[in-house]
């Protein structure tokens, strides 16, 4: 009841862009509930095989609900290094208030 109420009340236009992060979910803990994904602002199709949110791969928007909201506490996540995407190719940088300059 209390994620239903979250989502129902839930306004992803006043999320404000923070530096990109790279989430883990703990998979022995994970129940697949499906809470991240419903409350997740992202676009369609930022979502694991295993239908929670995408693993692996750099989440601009970084609001961290998914986070909150996930009932046993299993998402953890890791900011990306800035001009980086996780995976050593570039993605933008930042000025230092944590907004996107440039994509490169």
């Amino acid at each position: 009841m209390v994620v239903l109420t979250f989502i129902q009340s839930f306004n992803p236009s006043i999320i404000t862009m923070k530096q990109p992060v790279i989430f883990q979910i703990g998979w022995n803990a994970c129940i697949k509930c499906g809470a991240c994904v419903a409350v997740c602002p992202q676009e369609a199709g930022f979502i694991s095989d295993f239908d929670t949110i995408a693993v692996g791969k750099p989440c601009d928007i970084a609001c961290m609900v998914c986070e909150d909201i996930c009932p046993v506490s299993t998402i953890t996540h890791e900011l990306v290094e800035a001009g980086m995407n996780g995976r050593g190719t570039p993605y933008f940088t930042f000025n230092g208030n944590g907004k996107k300059l440039v994509e490169v």
